[in-house]
Order: structure tokens, then sequence, then C-alpha cells
């Protein structure tokens, strides 16, 4: 490739690398040593990552004995493929987490979910779906989408600042979207989130 051009990388691909540099367990080396698998920014939200840990340990827990099948929607465990299998695994777990409750008072277990904070995992569902929606729109493949980049990165900026207030922006197919006030656990996530989008 010539040196007069710059390699545009894949808005969709830096979507997903913001997502999962901030909210996925990684390895790291310190001093010459790996150390065991974990959060990164563990000690910024431990609320929002034991959130998503209590998640993952639910659906776990639901399929190993066998209750996922009792439920409405069955629950999908997260797989580190691309961002939006957590969200998918998170907006399962919020929609069957009283079902889940019920079907392990039945042994005892309601503690498994009981752990999880309902209004802390909509509002992590919230923020990701934002990104989901910017990820749909890059993913078309038979029209041109390299323009919608102007478009999405402000928009997505701006879903990114702390918010002390509600604001109403742009979203998908011109509908209004409101950004409601954050809770101190997801300030800090939206803050690694902007400074891995920019």
């Amino acid at each position: 490739m010539s040196s007069q051009f710059e390699l545009d990388l894949c808005y969709c691909h830096h979507l997903s690398t913001c997502i999962s540099y901030v909210l996925w367990k990684q390895t790291c080396v310190v001093g010459g040593v790996k150390q065991p698998v974990a959060y990164l920014f563990y000690e910024e939200s431990e609320l929002v990552f034991d959130t998503i840990d209590d998640a993952k340990a639910l659906v776990t827990y639901m399929k190993k004995m066998l209750m996922n099948k009792k439920l409405n929607n069955k629950m999908k465990q997260h797989v580190a493929t691309r961002f939006d299998n957590l969200l998918i695994m998170l907006q399962y777990v919020a929609a069957e987490l009283a079902m889940s409750i019920e079907l392990l008072k039945k042994r005892k277990q309601e503690e498994c979910a009981e752990c999880i904070i309902e209004p802390l995992l909509i509002e992590l569902i919230r923020l990701l779906h934002y990104f989901k929606l910017a990820s749909v729109t890059f993913s078309s493949f038979l029209t041109p989408t390299i323009h919608l980049v102007d478009m999405w990165f402000p928009k997505l900026t701006t879903h990114l600042q702390p918010q002390v207030e509600p604001i109403t922006i742009d979203g998908a197919n011109s509908k209004k979207v409101t950004i409601v006030v954050d809770s101190d656990e997801i300030g800090p996530i939206k803050a690694l989130l902007l400074g891995q989008h920019k």
C-alpha cells in the first residue's frame, strides 16, 4: 500500500474493541509474570463487573441445572466473540430475572439471582444497546457506510459523556433517544469507554 494512504480501521471493530477492552476479563503480564484473567478496571466500578460476573454465573447455573428450559426465553451465555454477545446475555438475564428467582426459590438457591442489582443491569444494557445500534448501522453489505462515521462518532461521544441530567439525542432512523442520569457505578465505565472511543 502506498505511503500516501492511511489505513482506516473498520468502525465496528473500533466499537467492539472499546467494549472488550473495558468490560471483558483479560490476561496481563506484570514483571514478566502472567497474571490470572481479570478485569483491568475492576477498581473503577466493582458493582458493574460483579453484575456481569453474577449474570454469567446465573446463566451457567440455570443451564447446568436444566432450569433454562423452564424459562420463556432461554438465557444465552456470553461468548467472547463480539461485544453484542455480552449485551444479548444481559438482556436475557434481565428479561428472565424474576422467573429465575422463582425457579431458584424452589431449590433454595435464589441467592444466585438475587445478588444481581437489576437497576444497574438495566443501565448497563442501555449503555451497550447504543453501541449495538451503531454496529447494526455499520453492518450493511449492500450500501457504503463510511459516511456514517461522521454521524455516529459524535452521537456515541455524547452518549458516553457523564450525564448529571437527562438529555435527548437523535438515535437510529431519526428516533429520539433519551439518555438518563448516570448512576455512580456507570459513570466511571462511560469515562473509560469514552477514553477508548476517541
